[in-house]
């Protein structure tokens, strides 16, 4: 199962969920994770506001904000942490293998 560090949690609460500000509408209150390609056709991870999970999406290990993962990418990242680092340009997530936490 994916797990999502409190550093992620605080940086996906931000800059995805926008959290603190005011919403438009129902607030998104989850996260979901979705396969997607960069400008120049690389694979990449999508980060969504949502309300819930899609069918078949699972739910990844997260402190304090609910992450589901689509389907396609439940088995590639169930031995992954996602992360955040700070850097010059801002907050930055990543992932981890999970097995580099021993």
């Amino acid at each position: 199962m994916l797990q999502v560090t409190d550093a992620a949690v605080s940086v996906l609460k931000s800059a995805i969920l926008h959290e603190g500000e005011p919403q438009l509408g129902e607030p998104a209150t989850a996260i979901r994770i979705t396969p997607t390609a960069t400008d120049n056709g690389r694979p990449s991870l999508g980060l969504q506001p949502v309300a819930g999970p899609e069918p078949g999406d699972a739910p990844a290990e997260s402190p304090d904000l609910d992450v589901f993962v689509a389907p396609e990418l439940a088995g590639p990242l169930a031995s992954s942490i996602l992360d955040a680092q700070v850097t010059p340009e801002g907050p930055e997530i990543l992932l981890r293998d999970q097995a580099q936490e021993g």
